[in-house]
């Protein structure tokens, strides 16, 4: 093992394999990308057309996950073999509460204007 260590640190590839070597976080992070894309390669290995492909991808909420799993594993691994340090998730919860009351609104509106017709008209 020695031997081989010196060996691919004295090559062009010394820095990367030393770092992957010494780094835990760099090998847990190439270990989930791998992970992701061997689940996502085993869920998407059914129709073989790009169609069926896409149409099972576009329709499948749990497979878009995977597809976003793995490229932020990607990510993660490449930015931590660069040396530099990923970037935390942060999830935005977007607040619908004032489009969702104008919408109501508008649809109350709408019955009442509906309704007002229908009996002034039997009036």
């Amino acid at each position: 093992m020695e031997q081989l260590r010196e060996r691919l640190e004295g090559s062009a590839a010394g820095p990367y394999v030393s770092r992957l070597l010494e780094d835990p976080e760099l090998r847990a992070s190439i270990r989930d990308a791998a992970l992701a894309a061997r689940g996502l390669y085993s869920e998407l290995r059914g129709p073989k057309t790009l169609l069926g492909t896409s149409a099972r991808l576009a329709a499948d909420p749990r497979l878009r996950r995977q597809v976003r799993d793995l490229s932020a594993g990607v990510k993660d691994a490449s930015l931590r073999l660069q040396g530099r340090e990923p970037e935390p998730v942060v999830v935005v919860v977007e607040d619908h509460s004032k489009r969702d009351l104008v919408l109501w609104a508008l649809g109350l509106a709408a019955l009442g204007i509906l309704a007002y017709r229908r009996f002034s008209a039997d009036a």
